[in-house]
């Protein structure tokens, strides 16, 4: 519900006192986070996954963006270098 996907049909959510229904959802959704026990990897490769989380167009973030989102995420390691296309890989 933090996330504001739906609003509560009882009761209410609020953030310092106020209601989120209140609030701008594109400027409220730009400051709060989830971070899911479970991540969701779709089918495509990192590349791609990494671009669906990104606050631009897919098509307007570079690749050094996405190498640098992977390594910030700890996810560029022995099994993954980041001199071989390991970003290019199909998840599914």
């Amino acid at each position: 519900m933090i996330e504001r996907f739906y609003d509560p049909l009882i009761g209410r959510v609020t953030l310092d006192g106020i209601d989120i229904k209140d609030l701008n959802v594109g400027s409220y959704r730009s400051n709060v986070s989830l971070v899911s026990q479970e991540p969701t990897l779709y089918a495509g490769t990192v590349r791609f996954n990494v671009k669906l989380g990104a606050s631009k167009p897919m098509d307007q973030v570079t690749e050094e963006e996405v190498v640098q989102a992977c390594k910030d995420a700890n996810i560029v390691c022995p099994i993954f270098p980041i001199f071989s296309p390991w970003h290019l890989r199909n998840l599914g």
